[in-house]
């Protein structure tokens, strides 16, 4: 669930540092599209492929595919130079699946997609077609086992371990708790098979709960070079006229590798290092 109610892109340039110095992310501002035709929709997620080109998907279109998006932007200021989109590419009259997460596999050249309504994440070539291959997502985390619309939102690859993430985005029923609030990250090997499970604890809630809708969870997961994840935790309030909704957003940053992995017991939940988020820095 991440609707866009404009034609709009919110880029964070993540600015990272040696590990003995800060860690901080540059909010920057959000732009406008449309002057390159590029509509109004339901962008839900966007991974980078090569060069100026990126894969998006969209949770509210009639058919399951991506779309491709050649985006120029200036390195420095984070400022969108050009767009240019091209139509969804996918399987006319296939079942939509609500898709949320994209995240692009180099060695295979083809893109995966988390989605919610199935609770499943399938591999599409570059065209938009399902392949035929899929993460085997293990059974505790079938559609039955979660929250409604509160599944797999996330998704990052590293290309150098050659591992897949994502998350739901708020606890299993199993582990739904008054006291902790846990969150699983789990982790799938190159050959698209279940490897390890992370405890994530997210933090205390800030926002007022009795709203039209609400939500307290993990948005999305980005996989950095050197092995360690920023993790988006989003909490949203939507009132009933829409009037006065809120959205906080917090970053952190953990490391798997640092981490202890859960097996039939609850592990140490990973560090966290809050990732700063600073305004704007062009007009």
């Amino acid at each position: 669930m991440k609707p866009f109610a404009k034609s709009l892109i919110t880029f964070v340039s993540l600015t990272l540092f040696g590990a003995t110095q800060a860690q901080n992310a540059t909010l920057l501002k959000q732009q406008n599209l449309h002057k390159w035709g590029v509509t109004p929709a339901n962008y839900s997620g966007i991974t980078h492929i090569e060069g100026n080109s990126y894969a998006l998907v969209s949770d509210k279109e009639q058919i399951d595919g991506i779309y491709i998006f050649d985006i120029d932007i200036n390195p420095v200021s984070g400022k969108v130079k050009s767009v240019v989109p091209h139509a969804i590419s996918g399987v006319a009259g296939s079942k939509t699946r609500d898709a949320e997460g994209i995240c692009f596999c180099p060695q295979r050249n083809s893109v995966f997609v988390s989605a919610e309504d199935d609770q499943q994440i399938i591999e599409y070539s570059l065209d938009g077609k399902p392949t035929g291959s899929k993460l085997d997502v293990p059974p505790m985390f079938s559609r039955d086992s979660i929250f409604p619309n509160c599944g797999f939102e996330s998704l990052a690859y590293d290309s150098a371990a050659r591992r897949f993430y994502t998350a739901t985005e708020r606890p299993l029923k199993r582990d739904n708790s008054k006291d902790t609030a846990l969150v699983r990250i789990l982790a799938f090997d190159e050959h698209l098979a279940p490897c390890a499970q992370y405890a994530y604890v997210l933090e205390q809630p800030t926002l007022n709960n009795k709203a039209k809708y609400y939500v307290h969870g993990v948005s999305e997961i980005t996989a950095l070079p050197d092995g360690r994840l920023v993790v988006m935790e989003r909490e949203l309030n939507v009132k009933a006229n829409y009037v006065g909704s809120e959205c906080r957003i917090r970053l952190f940053t953990v490391n798997p590798s640092e981490g202890e992995p859960m097996t039939s017991h609850i592990a140490k939940p990973l560090y966290k290092t809050a990732l700063p988020i600073f305004p704007p820095t062009w007009t």
